[in-house]
This record gives C-alpha cells, structure tokens and sequence, in this order.
C-alpha cells in the first residue's frame, strides 16, 4: 500500500481558501466596468502565452519580490515589524511589486496589484513561498484569461 501525500497546510486554511475564492469575485467586479475579451477561447490558440503570462510570470514574480526580497527584509530587524497582520517587509515588498508593474502596465494598474502584493506576502509569510505561488497563479490566469484575449 502506497503512501498518501499529506495536504499542505494552506489548502486546510480558510483565510487562504477565502483568498481564493477573492480572485473569482475580483474578476467578476471587475467584469461590471471592463469587457472581457471578445474571444475567451483564445488560450486554446496560443497556449503558450496563456502559460507563461498565467503561470510563469507569477513564479518568476514571486521568487523576486516574495522570496529574495521580502524574506530579505524579514531578516532585518525593522522589515519584521508588524502593521496589524503585515510586516513591513511585505509591505515593501508589495510595493516594489506594484512599481515594477509600471514597466508594462499604466499606473492605475500597476496601482491595482498592490493589494494582491499584499496578500500574497502575508501567505507568504503565514504558509511559505509555495503558497503566494499557488494564489499568485490562481489570480494571473482567470485575469489573463479574462482580459488577455
């Protein structure tokens, strides 16, 4: 008999699985004052964009700004100073993570991803790198799929 895999820890968490569930009800608020794509069955014809923008971008977002730069910060005795629930080094980090969003997007926009900056450094924080990946992933591919067709 083989072993079963244990479930990681954030999938039992309800404040991750209500962080989840923020992404479907972030794009359906945002689907009341912005038109999805004309085509949502653009992902089949170029799939791999869909991947990249959806999933490797996230990973690549996050190692950066959650995982070398917050957990840097959080080795620095201000950058573990908390504001309620946040530390100050995710609350830099999110920052950045908002500022380095100007490169492609307006600032209304780039503005726009400091809270899921927020969110995702705090399970950063509350469950380990893997956790902001997952939610990071979650988020990118139903607004990709949504609004990059």
């Amino acid at each position: 008999m083989h072993d079963a895999k244990p479930v990681p820890p954030f999938v039992r968490d309800p404040l991750f699985l209500l962080a989840v569930a923020a992404g479907p009800a972030g794009w359906l608020a945002l689907a009341l004052i912005l038109p999805a794509a004309a085509d949502l069955a653009w992902p089949l014809a170029d799939p791999a964009k869909f991947v990249i923008v959806a999933a490797v971008y996230p990973l690549v977002e996050e190692v950066v700004f959650r995982g070398l730069l917050q957990g840097s910060l959080l080795r620095t005795g201000w950058g573990a100073k908390r504001l309620g629930a946040l530390t100050a080094a995710n609350i830099l980090a999110a920052i950045a993570f908002s500022a380095a969003h100007l490169v492609r997007t307006t600032p209304p926009w780039a503005a726009a991803v400091l809270v899921p900056g927020l969110v995702f450094g705090f399970f950063r924080e509350r469950h380990g790198l893997h956790a902001a990946i997952l939610l990071h992933v979650i988020y990118n591919a139903g607004f990709v799929w949504l609004y990059w067709g």
